[in-house]
């Protein structure tokens, strides 16, 4: 998909961006989101980002799309939506923007179901009004008889804090909130699903510079209606300013990888290195498998770019891991994705596909058994008076 650059009402041309993008499988192949700004100032609430969508299936033709969906304002904080796909249809979450008057944002999260084909249905909420001025970072997941939705809110005044909770097929009804933040005076961010089929693990990172802190789990229960305390996924590790952690199961045991600092203070807090440790999880005890750094050395944090946060995805593959993520070089952020064995301490294989731009890739592994050696991949880069956005599909063999 290729997005010109256009002028705006002076004539001036406006550079922007396709940053955010989603990789979804569906039951027919991926599904592929991402916003496509008219601006580089991620920060202007007065230029909306367009939130597009195509569909690809394994043949890699185009089947749905590219299309347009919907306008979104920016926010301080970002994604500014969720999707998961259910069976037949995505359930998509959108951080709207209510009021754009800088000095008091509002940002309410409405739902819509969304076809394979693109067809938009009927706006179902607002099903959250506490996302404050800022956005509004989260996770979503097909769950039971809908979805289950991980976002932060707006608390405790001025505070962010991190809520659960269950959503119907459709939208509605909304369960109840679990409280991922622990309301011990810290807080819990970005949060990440993984299903065992007993229960779901949710992880985040706790802002705690203590044994309590950096990447911690919960655990939800199979009804979805309550959530033990956090436990550390490493322990004794603190908080090292980590950054968007994910999480998913692969039969035995949880994987995590995440992106941390190499100290809280400056100038060690501009080191970041990547981690990925296995663990199990339970109601009541969490037990560390395995922990690995991926990268030999800490790298820049200004060599990544902005594409250190959400650049990051972690699937489940027959013979181990295949996790995406930026890597910083003296030339800016390329996307690798990187191929491990089950207990993470050794790469089987890894490619360097892509130079980056900013928020601007994500891959996905298949869930369908015929599929789940094949993973899509989708990145953009801003060159000349463009963005290209595409999709590849990377076999890893066994499979087909």
């Amino acid at each position: 998909m290729t997005h010109p650059d256009v002028p705006d009402a002076t004539g001036a041309l406006q550079h922007g961006r396709a940053h955010i993008i989603t990789v979804v499988p569906t039951s027919a192949g991926w599904g592929i989101f991402w916003l496509r700004d008219t601006t580089n100032d991620l920060f202007n609430i007065y230029q909306p980002s367009t939130l597009w969508y195509a569909h690809v299936d394994f043949n890699m033709n185009i089947t749905a799309g590219p299309q347009a969906l919907l306008d979104i304002h920016r926010h301080d904080r970002e994604p500014l939506y969720l999707v998961a796909w259910r069976i037949d249809h995505y359930g998509l979450l959108i951080n709207e923007l209510v009021n754009t008057d800088p000095t008091a944002k509002i940002t309410y999260q409405y739902y819509y179901d969304l076809g394979i084909d693109g067809q938009l249905g009927s706006r179902v909420g607002p099903i959250r009004a506490d996302l404050g001025g800022s956005g509004g970072i989260g996770a979503m997941m097909s769950y039971l008889n809908g979805f289950l939705v991980g976002i932060e809110a707006v608390c405790q005044g001025t505070h962010q804090c991190t809520y659960a909770f269950t959503l119907g097929d459709h939208g509605t009804p909304k369960g109840r909130d679990l409280n991922v933040t622990e309301f011990d005076g810290t807080h819990s961010h970005s949060p990440w699903f993984a299903d065992d089929g007993t229960g779901v693990v949710v992880t985040s990172s706790k802002d705690a510079n203590s044994y309590r802190g950096g990447p911690v789990s919960q655990y939800i229960t199979s009804s979805g209606t309550q959530i033990t305390s956090s436990l550390p996924v490493n322990p004794n590790h603190g908080f090292l300013l980590e950054t968007f952690p994910r999480v998913a199961w692969d039969g035995t045991r949880f994987g995590a990888v995440w992106r941390e600092s190499e100290g809280n203070t400056s100038p060690l807090d501009q080191q970041q290195r990547m981690r990925f440790s296995t663990f199990t999880r339970d109601r009541t005890t969490s037990t560390l498998l395995s922990d690995y750094f991926l990268e030999p050395d800490y790298v820049a944090a200004s060599t990544i770019g902005r594409s250190w946060g959400w650049t990051t995805s972690l699937s489940v593959i027959p013979d181990g891991w295949l996790l995406s993520y930026a890597v910083g070089t003296a030339n800016g952020p390329q996307a690798v994705v990187n191929r491990l064995t089950p207990d993470g301490s050794s790469s089987r294989e890894t490619w360097t596909l892509y130079p980056l731009d900013d928020y601007a890739f994500s891959s996905s592994v298949h869930f369908l058994s015929d599929y789940r050696w094949s993973t899509g991949i989708a990145s953009s880069l801003h060159t000349g008076n463009q963005v290209d956005v595409t999709f590849s599909r990377l076999d890893l063999g066994c499979g087909f």
